[in-house]
């Protein structure tokens, strides 16, 4: 019985015989054409996460203006970057995803734009994915990561005082275009590369992280924890030393800095590895319930669609079932949070209908 089974085992395991499996040989040239095919996989996935992110940012950003203490011409509605702001390895993946350029040449390298949001300063101006920006404000723009700085430094010094001059290159074509940006909330926003379910706010910025975006179902909910997270910022509940999760559960976590700007205006791509680590610091309850309110508000007034949004808040508590009651912890419990978010979205459609002011309802 023994040897049959032992028989049976190096049948099974193919391996008594001392046998070895035969590998398929793989051509070198296909595989460095894979690893670069592997590079354009993923940066297309960072480019798109990043495009839906800073839009919902910018748009929440443009039409809450007036409530924060601290607005200017920042809004353009345009997303640039270049190869230098990428690790050698991916540059050449770069070019072709954020570019639509061939080819490892650095020449000829200033800031590609990548996306313009719909109805914008941008839109306006007639700038186009594609372009190639060449001079801002009169000032040449140079290749790589100094191509970068200058562009955002250029736009920076320009804004306020009008139109702001950009000269493009289209295929072969130079053009002559002027963006005028718009006023908007001054926070910076990030994207942080990371598979943790998380958002903070700081004082000065807003920052989602990629596991977040991958955990979102629509614009709207993703709307509805940016505006809780500006809220936090425009409501001065936190300094600059303090972060908080939104989910307050899913906390802790490190990565790499995928973009960080002003509104999704010029971003400067860099994947370099940040030393920072997150976690959720205690703010009050009644301070989370308020950002949920005002953040709600923040996002209908950009347009966003609130009336479902609120089911991203059950999802949380899929995640976390042991946060499923009433007390809560560094947040409002989930339950709370979902019927409160629910009413406050039939809150500001009665206004809607009403037309009347679609601004949060305050203590007298």
């Amino acid at each position: 019985m023994r040897s049959t089974f032992s028989i049976l085992a190096c049948v099974l395991l193919t391996a008594c015989a001392g046998r070895t499996a035969l590998l398929p040989d793989v051509d070198n040239r296909l595989a460095i054409a894979e690893v670069e095919k592997q590079h354009e996989i993923f940066l297309t996935d960072y480019r798109d996460q990043l495009v839906l992110a800073s839009t919902v940012f910018a748009e929440l950003a443009r039409a809450n203006a007036d409530s924060c203490p601290k607005a200017g011409p920042l809004y353009t509605g345009m997303l640039a970057t270049n190869a230098g702001g990428f690790p050698s390895v991916q540059r050449v993946a770069a070019r072709k995803v954020f570019g639509n350029v061939e080819g490892a040449n650095d020449v000829d390298d200033q800031p590609w734009v990548f996306s313009v949001i719909p109805n914008s300063p941008a839109t306006d101006a007639g700038l186009a994915v594609g372009d190639r920006i060449l001079a801002v404000a009169g000032q040449d723009i140079g290749n790589g990561v100094r191509g970068q700085t200058e562009m955002m430094a250029a736009f920076g010094a320009a804004a306020g005082a009008g139109p702001v001059a950009i000269t493009v290159k289209r295929g072969t074509e130079k053009l002559s275009l002027a963006v005028t940006p718009e006023r908007a909330c001054d926070y910076g926003f990030a994207l942080r590369r990371s598979e943790r379910i998380n958002a903070f706010a700081d004082g000065s910025k807003v920052e989602v992280t990629t596991g977040l975006l991958r955990f979102v179902r629509t614009p709207d909910e993703l709307a509805l924890i940016v505006g809780h997270e500006l809220a936090h910022n425009v409501l001065g509940h936190r300094d600059s030393a303090t972060q908080n999760a939104v989910t307050g559960g899913l906390i802790g976590a490190s990565g790499a800095l995928l973009a960080a700007g002003p509104l999704g205006a010029m971003v400067g791509l860099g994947l370099a590895v940040q030393g920072a680590t997150y976690g959720a610091r205690a703010n009050s309850q009644e301070y989370e319930s308020e950002a949920d309110y005002v953040g709600t508000y923040y996002a209908a007034r950009a347009g966003y669609n609130v009336k479902n949004a609120a089911d991203v808040i059950r999802r949380f508590a899929v995640l976390d079932p042991g946060a499923i009651h009433l007390r809560g912890g560094t947040h409002p419990s989930t339950a709370l949070r979902f019927l409160a978010i629910e009413k406050t979205a039939q809150e500001i459609r009665n206004k809607q209908v009403a037309g009347g002011a679609v601004v949060p309802n305050v203590r007298d």
